[in-house]
Formats: structure tokens, sequence, C-alpha cells
């Protein structure tokens, strides 16, 4: 019993030693792997045959957006898969080796571009990541990258605009029947995605098809990215109070033309909105490829608010000349028949009476003329700046 014991624990010593992981089976199996091994050729022993690609893209943080110069900034890492046939092995004779690491360089690889890139179009040239290769042939490699695309944007909306921009790769290098590409669950591109404080992520769409460049014929994978301008803050520090500096500007006509203090309350108003309207401009994005419609709406406000100023003066003008008129002719009025008096020529209170009346509708009618040009204005703003998602 005690030499079977010992037989037993011998043997299964023995066996885990045979299938341990050691450096010197690693060495043998890339020995032998790479003996006859060529990065130029595809990996298929059928040439005739095309390659497929997998590619999965994460994107992990909106560095930049820039509408004037029309192009977004990404952090994003890739996991790109394909077979390798020439790259196969069985574990058991390596010591249990099922996947190991190798340089970039060493293995064929399809060397994705990236159409519109503002920097070095080989988005996958970095030698520092290196590839996991298995042993039934799958490899696996997970770079990560800066993208720095061009990306047409449209700021009519802002700020509640939604930007979409393309991501569009293809192995330029091979044609359609020697490399394809194949998107892999693109549906979870935005999982990793970091809180932006002036953008949302809002959705993405994957759409892989050939194209024919030059008389090539070339896999394309083209990926759609969404993304949605949190509206808030623009809404609260600068909307709210444009809105609220404008109504006051319609409550100068409320103000009584004797009190003195009609234009300087109209031209207070005035130049507060001019002054406040100048901070925002600054936050506006300065292109001017397509006119954005807050900027209209601005110009719309100021100009009311010019006309009321304009408008407030002229009444205040035949107001006072109207009053003046009237206070001369009282002092020639020798009659006391106040029947043959007319008009503004009769005594004070006949004056205020009749002429009070005159200068109160006159506010009121101005005051209805000015706040249907703003409601106007507004209903037009937020009716064609604010669409759905």
């Amino acid at each position: 019993m005690v030499h079977c014991g010992l037989t037993f624990l011998l043997l299964f010593c023995w066996g885990q030693t045979a299938h341990s992981k050691t450096s010197d089976n690693l060495r043998t199996l890339q020995k032998i792997l790479f003996s006859n091994y060529s990065a130029a050729i595809r990996p298929q022993y059928n040439q005739s045959e095309p390659t497929i690609v997998g590619l999965k893209l994460f994107v992990s943080d909106l560095i930049e957006v820039n509408e004037v110069q029309q192009f977004i900034t990404l952090s994003c890492f890739f996991n790109i898969s394909w077979t390798d046939e020439f790259l196969q092995w069985k574990p058991e004779h390596y010591g249990g080796i099922q996947k190991m690491q190798v340089e970039s360089t060493n293995i064929w690889k399809p060397y994705l571009d990236l159409y519109s890139s503002l920097d070095d179009t080989d988005v996958f040239g970095d030698e520092r990541y290196r590839i996991f290769v298995f042993h039934d042939g799958r490899i696996s490699w997970h770079p990560t990258k800066t993208l720095r695309v061009a990306c047409l944007m449209n700021v009519e909306r802002f700020p509640f605009d939604v930007q979409e921009c393309n991501l569009t790769f293809s192995p330029l290098q091979y044609t359609f029947e020697e490399v394809q590409l194949e998107a892999r669950d693109f549906l979870s591109i935005f999982s990793v995605f970091k809180r932006h404080g002036e953008w949302e992520a809002v959705n993405s769409s994957v759409n892989v098809f050939s194209h024919t460049f030059d008389g090539n014929k070339l896999s394309i994978l083209r990926t759609s990215l969404r993304y949605k301008r949190q509206h808030m803050f623009f809404v609260l520090n600068f909307m709210v109070p444009i809105i609220m500096l404008s109504i006051l500007n319609l409550l100068t006509f409320w103000l009584p033309n004797d009190s003195g203090e009609k234009t300087s309350f109209s031209i207070t108003v005035l130049l507060a909105l001019t002054v406040f309207l100048t901070t925002v401009s600054s936050n506006l994005p300065r292109t001017s490829s397509n006119t954005i419609y807050i900027t209209t709406y601005i110009t719309c406000l100021l100009l009311l608010s010019g006309l009321t100023v304009l408008a407030t003066i002229s009444m205040l003008h035949f107001h006072h000349r109207n009053k003046d008129m009237s206070e001369r002719n009282e002092d020639r009025v020798v009659d006391l028949n106040a029947k043959r008096i007319t008009g503004c020529q009769r005594p004070k209170a006949a004056w205020r009476s009749k002429c009070g009346n005159n200068g109160l509708k006159i506010d009121v009618l101005m005051f209805l003329i000015f706040f249907l040009g703003w409601c106007t204005a507004t209903f037009w703003f937020f009716a064609y700046v604010r669409v759905p998602t």
C-alpha cells in the first residue's frame, strides 16, 4: 500500500510538472511558431478567402468639440480581433499554454485607417500595445487612441443642438476580397463614457458596407456618434435673464408721461440688455457657416428695445409740446364760455381729463404692439430651436 501511494504521488507530481507553464515552454512555442512566419502574408492558408476582422469601439471621453474649425477630439480604445491560421498550437504539447503576448510588429495586422483624421491616418500604428494570441489562432488587440476627426457641425439650434460625427474605418492596404470588416457589439460604445460637463452621449449606430475607390473595392465600417449639448447652464444663466430684461423693457409704457422716469428707465433697460448680451455673445459658437437662431432672437430683442426708446422719446415729445401749447392758450383765454374752446385749449382740468386719457390710450396701444412683437420673436425662437432628439 505504501509503495502504491508513493507511486501515485510521483505520477501526480510528474503530470503536474509536465503540464506546468514554464518559460522554456513559451520560448519553444514562439520559436516553432515564428520560425517560418512572415508578417507580410495574410494569415490564411487559402489566400482566395478573405480575412474577417472584427472591430469593437469604446468611447471613454469627449475631449473637445470645436464648432469653428469643425472637428471633434475623442479618447477611445478598441477591441480588434481576427483569426491567424498560422499561429495555432495544442496547449498540452507546451505545458498547457493557451495564450501568449507578442509584439505587434511580429505578426500580421490589418492596418486600419481612419477617414477624415486630422492626425496620422494609421490609427493603430502605435507599437507599444502587445497582441494576445490564443491557441486556436484567435488574435485579440486592444489599442487606445486619441482621435481628432473632422466633423461637419450645425449649431443653428444652439444651445439645444445635437451633433452627429462619423468615424469611418477601412483597411486601405487590402481590397474587399482580402480583408472584410465586421462590427462587434457597437451598442455598448458608450458603456465606459465619462460624464462631460457640456455634452451628453445620446446614441450610436454602425454600418458596414463596401465602396469602390480608384478601381479598388474596399470594406468600410462607419459608426455614427450622436452628442447632445446640455443646455440648462445656458438657459438659467443667459436666456432667463435676457427674457426678464426684455419684459421689463415693455413695462416702460406703463409709466406715466409726467413721472419724469420714462425715458431714463427705457434707456437703462436698453443699456443693461446690451451689456448682458455682450457677455452672452462671448459664449456663442464663433462660426459664420450658418446663422444661429439665438443670435437672430437676440438681435430682435435689441431692435425692440431700441424701438421702445425711440417710441418713448417721441411720445414724451408730443405730450409736452401739446401741454405747453395748452398752457400758452390758457393765458390768452378771455372768453369764459368753455363751450367755444375745443381740443386741448381748455382749462387745465379739462386738458388733463382729455389729453391725459389720450396719452393713456397711446401707451396701452404701444404696449400691445411691442408685446405682440416680443411674443412673436420668442415663440418663433422656441418653436424652431427646440427639436426632439
